[in-house]
């Protein structure tokens, strides 16, 4: 096999890449599986979010498992899940959002029905940047990135 063949087969068989940015690393001090789910949530809140009248734009929705077996064509399906596109079990998720939650950089929201009985929701709904709400029954887990509070965040402002 020639070296052009080789590259040929590699990147026939090559998939989606994680990309981490090496200073996120750093800036959140918690290791290369937080800055890249924190990666993911930012990519996805600012390319693929959900269109809706009544939510402002940034919002997503990822499973935690699954191979994304029952998503139209595009870029949810190809990512499946959490776990199928980061390799994060669900243990690893909730643990790296209890890490970005004690941080700071993590607000739960409160789901509807919560918020109604007065819930204020978890974490500190001006520091973070990364927001989370289960919506829906049964309940979904939400993503939303304020990009100007990760910008601040990434450049040591905040």
């Amino acid at each position: 096999m020639t070296y052009e063949q080789a590259i040929e087969l590699i990147k026939s068989t090559d998939g989606p890449v994680i990309t981490v940015r090496v200073a996120l690393m750093k800036k959140l001090g918690l290791g290369l599986s937080a800055a890249a789910f924190v990666s993911q949530a930012v990519y996805l809140s600012t390319h693929a979010h959900i269109k809706h009248e009544k939510w402002e734009p940034g919002w997503f929705f990822l499973e935690q498992t699954g191979d994304g077996g029952d998503k139209e064509d595009g870029l949810y399906k190809q990512l499946g899940s959490w776990q199928q596109s980061l390799g994060l079990s669900k243990k690893d998720q909730e643990n790296i959002r209890k890490k970005l939650l004690e941080k700071g950089l993590l607000y739960e929201m409160p789901s509807p029905s919560r918020e109604l009985r007065g819930d204020k929701g978890k974490g500190n709904k001006d520091t973070a940047f990364l927001t989370t709400r289960l919506i829906g029954t049964p309940p979904r887990l939400y993503y939303h990135v304020d990009p100007a509070k990760y910008v601040k965040f990434i450049m040591g402002l905040q």
